[in-house]
């Protein structure tokens, strides 16, 4: 009986120790997992439905959210303060008091003196209790400023690409339509002889607008490659003038 209970003792405290190293284990991949995601750049968050407050916030969320981790514990419908929604992600003001049951994304915008200062991309997914039902939500915020800048300046600079193509093609249209009405007055004699001369000079000058007005529509296909050619030219000002009042 007393070796019975002498090996039973013996494995209750094996037990014991198990349970204190398991336990110990846990708490130190717990620390380093906390360690890792607060010296992140991207900021998480656990939000349980039950408790309606926050589990868990990154201290990181301040930048994205223009509000401290501490006040979201404290008033977790402040999370969307400073954000500006758009009319089709208005849903997502209600994702802390509706439990949500697909997982999704949005794109955040934080306002500073009502103008546009940070973007961020919120991933976020439900997580399910035994039963399917959703009991909290996680999420992981993304600092995409950086991105969205060159985002809208690509977008400027297309915009910018586009109407000075349109600029080029419409001013192409005058020398060609001048250069066609001068041909057409000397084959049909409506021009003097004497006068001939003048209106070939008139078709040359033309026809070196058009050229400079091409060598413009290649340098606008030259913009998405970053590559410019320039090319100088030496003009007589008296006689480009001259010619600019004569056309007058």
């Amino acid at each position: 009986f007393i070796g019975l209970f002498m090996v039973n003792l013996l494995i209750l405290f094996l037990m014991i120790i198990h349970f204190k190293k398991t336990r110990f284990l846990l708490m130190k991949s717990e620390q380093r997992y906390r360690l890792l995601v607060e010296n992140s750049s991207d900021s998480m968050f656990l939000y349980d439905y039950k408790k309606g407050s926050f589990q868990y916030i990154s201290p990181s969320v301040q930048p994205l959210l223009g509000i401290s981790a501490e006040e979201l514990y404290v008033s977790p419908q402040r999370f969307f303060e400073n954000i500006e929604i758009s009319n089709e992600n208005k849903e997502l003001l209600s994702l802390f008091q509706r439990p949500i049951h697909i997982a999704s994304k949005a794109i955040l915008c934080m306002q500073k003196n009502n103008q546009p200062f940070r973007w961020s991309e919120m991933h976020y997914l439900p997580i399910m209790d035994a039963l399917g039902n959703p009991i909290a939500v996680e999420g992981i915020l993304r600092d995409i400023t950086e991105r969205k800048k060159i985002e809208e300046s690509l977008k400027a600079s297309e915009t910018a690409r586009r109407e000075l193509i349109d600029s080029i093609s419409h001013e192409l249209r005058t020398p060609i339509t001048l250069i066609q009405g001068y041909v057409e007055s000397m084959l049909n004699d409506v021009i003097p002889s004497s006068s001939v001369p003048f209106y070939l000079k008139m078709i040359q000058s033309k026809t070196q607008m058009l050229n400079m007005l091409l060598d413009d529509l290649i340098q606008v296909s030259h913009f998405t490659s970053q590559t410019f050619d320039y090319k100088f030219y030496e003009h007589d000002a008296y006689k480009f003038f001259s010619n600019i009042i004569a056309q007058a």
